[in-house]
């Protein structure tokens, strides 16, 4: 059924009712609550033998206390949730029976006929007489009719549906058959006295109005009729009620004449008198005329705009109830303009109020005359159009214009920092009604993104669960078609989230009513980790970086390098490049085997730091950055400086002689090495001086001449099977 108003709420009623069948069926405990093992905070979601007592209180009479306005869609698309309880409670009635007196002062009493018999009358109801835009009147007829296909009329199941209608608010009062006034608004339709096959009762007094919106004319005949003859009477007027034009009173056996309308409305009475009554009477109506051009509720929240009635080149139509609910974020006045107005005077035309209640009239307009502008000072302008059931004109036109904007439109790419924090932009005040914004949160070279809020209070969701109206939805993508990581309402700080890749869309929606003070975010993002864990380095000289390249490194960095050369000395750490987040990412530098040693340096910023040498043969490099803020990272080299042979050989070591020495000098290799020997020699920046192969020369004994090198200290390297050994030469001339 049409989700939204009447329909809307036989359409919840209709799912707690099958579902209330299912639970009697199957279940060892039944009972007539709602959602009772869902529920935190409250015995149940909702109840059917009580909906007033329910988490979220629900009327027990149509029309009665706790029933939502129909006409605010923007509220639980009109009451949903809340006017469900009515049908709700009918059908407790008629499974159970009870008496008492409704809200609107009705005394009643129901006999019940037990759930089997109860289902199926609302189950041919729904499925049989009920259409997508269904009222609770004719989920009144439906069951009526169900109840007669079902059991029969007179019968104590069709009683007892009457009587529990009857104990909820609508239908006639079961000891009249028929009372009150019906309005009848489906542009076709069949009405009665209400008796059914039995007679009706004496002293009815009960009528009905035809006034379908668009409607020209209305068509009415009686498949059915008797009464007594010259004192009950069915009487038919040419409009809206008993003051216009009699059309026909009838009485007696005999079937009365077709009867037209002259314009989109009729009135039909019923009354008999104190004494003998008859089977009763049926009658069936058609209308011709022309689609509604509008009608229901519209939202206008963009800071400008236009709208009409609807009909175009052509009239709008008879018995036609619209409204527009003119509400941009943020706004401070609306200005209401009109380009054509063309209404029936005094019949047709538009009211105008500052708010969203209709209580505050501010300008009323009707006949032919452009109206001049109007400004509602709130913000905010409900404008509602009505036309009566006769005379059509060609309408109006309409635009509007506010001042005021918004703390948050639009959607705003985040793509620049790696960290950062956003909000709905409300400040110390709170945010505003239609507010309809989103950020795409992009960091360079984001592997994934983390968001939380240190700050959250918005519109909760409704009490039963259902409907949200004010919200910050969290997508795993770039758009809202991504999957969905959260949506949170209320005033609790919602849990950290993550998303799975380098893009998260953050989504904020208010709706027309009802603001909190906003929230903030704040996000992180992790990136690709050039470096981790600890590297060992043996060798006497080399290069360490951040490992970045050309990119920048990334962040939540924690990388190490264990510099320990065999029989170094001490070790010279020279940095080539240097460029880090300023006090938060930085290079510490230890005199030790680990980040327990003093600290040599520690390192941070732009500038390329002085070299730092160690008092011994290890030295222990850290690089650490944080969640946020990268740069290009940096380079150093190290060397070692050591004394005498490094390793010695089982058999025997290598020999350098002599040493120092002039630059030439002798290697000699001892004959426990029967592999190949690479040699080489580099200065302390570890720049290759010299090398020299012993392959296939089976060579034990190597002369180098090295004369032309300056003075200093050299180291030769010598490198056979998986062993490579290290020795110092100083050259001295």
């Amino acid at each position: 059924m049409t989700y939204q108003a009447e329909s809307g709420a036989l359409n919840e009623s209709f799912a707690d009712i099958f579902g209330t069948c299912v639970e009697f069926y199957g279940a060892s405990s039944p009972n007539w609550t709602i959602g009772e093992s869902i529920m935190v905070s409250a015995p149940n979601l909702r109840s059917m033998s009580n909906p007033n007592s329910g988490y979220q209180p629900q009327p027990d009479t149509y029309q009665g206390q706790y029933w939502e306005n129909t006409t605010n869609l923007s509220s639980d698309h009109g009451g949903v949730h809340t006017n469900s309880g009515v049908q709700n409670f009918w059908f407790y009635l008629l499974c159970q029976g009870g008496s008492g007196t409704n809200d609107i002062g009705n005394a009643y009493s129901v006999t019940g006929i037990g759930i089997t018999q109860a289902r199926q009358i609302a189950y041919r109801n729904l499925t049989n007489y009920l259409t997508p835009s269904a009222t609770y009147y004719d989920a009144y007829l439906g069951s009526l009719q169900a109840a007669q296909d079902l059991y029969g009329n007179p019968s104590t199941q069709y009683d007892a549906v009457r009587d529990a209608w009857y104990a909820v608010g609508i239908g006639n009062n079961p000891n009249n058959y028929c009372s009150g006034t019906t309005n009848l608004t489906a542009t076709s339709g069949t009405f009665t006295d209400g008796s059914g096959s039995a007679n009706y009762l004496d002293n009815s007094n009960c009528t009905w109005v035809i006034a379908p919106p668009g409607a020209n004319q209305i068509t009415l005949n009686f498949p059915a009729f008797d009464t007594e003859s010259g004192y009950d009477s069915v009487c038919v007027y040419d409009g809206p009620d008993t003051t216009a034009t009699p059309l026909m009173t009838w009485w007696g056996n005999t079937l009365p004449p077709t009867i037209n309308s002259s314009g989109g409305a009729m009135c039909v009475k019923f009354y008999s008198d104190v004494s003998t009554t008859a089977t009763g009477w049926t009658a069936t109506y058609t209308s011709t005329g022309i689609t509604p051009t509008c009608g229901g509720g519209t939202i206008l929240s963009n800071p400008t705009g236009s709208f009409s009635d609807g009909s175009g080149a052509g009239n709008y139509g008879n018995n036609q109830f619209c409204y527009w609910f003119i509400a941009p974020p943020c706004a401070n006045t609306v200005t209401l303009s009109f380009s054509a107005f063309n209404t029936e005077l005094n019949y047709d035309g538009i009211i105008v109020y500052d708010d969203l209640d209709a209580t505050n009239q501010i300008a009323v307009f009707s006949g032919t005359t452009i109206p001049s502008p109007v400004t509602s000072n709130t913000g905010i302008m409900t404008v509602v159009f009505v036309s009566d059931y006769s005379t059509t004109m060609q309408g109006f036109n309409a635009s509007y214009t506010s001042t005021g904007s918004a703390y948050c439109s639009g959607t705003t790419t985040l793509n620049t920092n790696d960290a950062g924090t956003f909000s709905d932009g409300s400040g110390a005040n709170n945010y505003c009604n239609n507010q309809n914004c989103a950020w795409l949160i992009q960091p360079p070279q984001a592997t994934s993104i983390t968001l939380s809020f240190s700050a959250f209070d918005v519109e909760p969701m409704s009490t039963d669960g259902f409907s949200i109206y004010d919200a910050v939805e969290v997508y795993d993508g770039t758009n809202a078609s991504a999957p969905l990581l959260g949506r949170f309402t209320g005033n609790n700080l919602p849990p950290t989230v993550t998303s799975t890749g380098g893009s998260m869309y953050v989504k904020f929606y208010s709706d027309i009513s009802v603001t909190r003070a906003g929230w903030t975010a704040n996000y992180t993002s992790t990136t690709t980790t050039y470096c981790s864990g600890t590297t060992n380095l043996t060798a006497a000289s080399g290069t360490i970086t951040d490992g970045s390249a050309a990119n920048n490194y990334g962040n939540n960095s924690d990388c190490s390098w264990y510099i320990h050369p065999t029989g170094a000395t001490s070790i010279t750490l020279t940095f080539t490049a240097f460029n880090t987040e300023l006090n938060h990412d930085g290079v510490i530098v230890y005199d030790g085997s680990n980040n327990s040693a003093s600290v040599l340096g520690q390192f941070s910023g732009t500038s390329i730091p002085s070299a730092v040498t160690s008092t011994g043969g290890n030295m222990y490099v850290e690089f650490l950055s944080d969640q946020s803020t990268r740069a290009s990272g940096w380079s150093a080299n190290y060397n070692s400086t050591i004394t005498g042979i490094i390793e010695p050989i089982q058999t025997g070591n290598i020999e350098i002689f002599p040493n120092p020495n002039n630059g030439t000098f002798t290697i000699k290799i001892p004959n426990t090495i029967q592999q190949e020997v690479k040699i080489k020699i580099e200065n302390v920046v570890g720049q290759e001086m010299w090398s020299y192969s012993t392959t296939g020369k089976n060579e034990k004994q190597v002369t180098a001449n090295l004369s032309e090198l300056p003075n200093g200290i050299y180291f030769a390297q010598f490198s056979f099977g998986n062993r490579t050994l290290v020795s110092k030469i100083v050259i001295e001339k």
